[in-house]
């Protein structure tokens, strides 16, 4: 979306977030909403100096930031597959392009990161495809980190992919 196209408000920007239609079915047969669903649209992850994931009011440059979090249940030898889909409205393009930035710095500075109160990811991977370099062709930049995740008291290794 064009900057000129994007909502100028965060009541706007809210709401226009909250209007994309998802879907469980969109990631596959049997996945459903995961419980909590929807994260407060004036709040988005921030990864702290100590590595840890919080919960914080949004800077001045983002309208507004949505969650939801969707789930396929373990199944015959199978894990749980988690999927989380985040949409988030800046200011302006330079401001997501910074966030960006920031996503690719943050698998550096934390090499583990604690998730919440029992998951943590590590070993992560990160690699930018911005549009200009014609390795991407659908965003105006992208990201994808990899890495391991872990369940504490839970033996095994699981996969990690991000995709912003």
């Amino acid at each position: 979306m064009t900057e000129g196209r994007a909502p100028g408000t965060r009541s706007a920007a809210a709401a226009f977030i909250r209007e994309l239609a998802v879907r469980p079915d969109f990631f596959g047969p049997g996945f459903r909403k995961r419980v909590p669903y929807e994260s407060d649209p004036a709040e988005w992850a921030v990864l702290g100096e100590d590595c840890v994931w919080r919960r914080k009011p949004l800077p001045g440059s983002v309208l507004a930031s949505l969650t939801r979090a969707f789930v396929l249940p373990e199944a015959k030898g199978r894990k749980a597959v988690y999927v989380s889909l985040t949409v988030t409205v800046h200011q302006n393009v330079l401001g997501g392009r910074r966030d960006m930035a920031v996503s690719l710095e943050e698998a550096l500075r934390c090499q583990e990161q604690r998730l919440n109160a029992t998951e943590r990811v590590r070993d992560l991977y990160s690699q930018a495809n911005p549009f200009a370099e014609e390795r991407n062709a659908i965003a105006d930049d992208d990201l994808m980190e990899s890495g391991v995740f872990l369940v504490d008291g839970e033996k095994g290794l699981g996969r990690v992919r991000w995709v912003v």
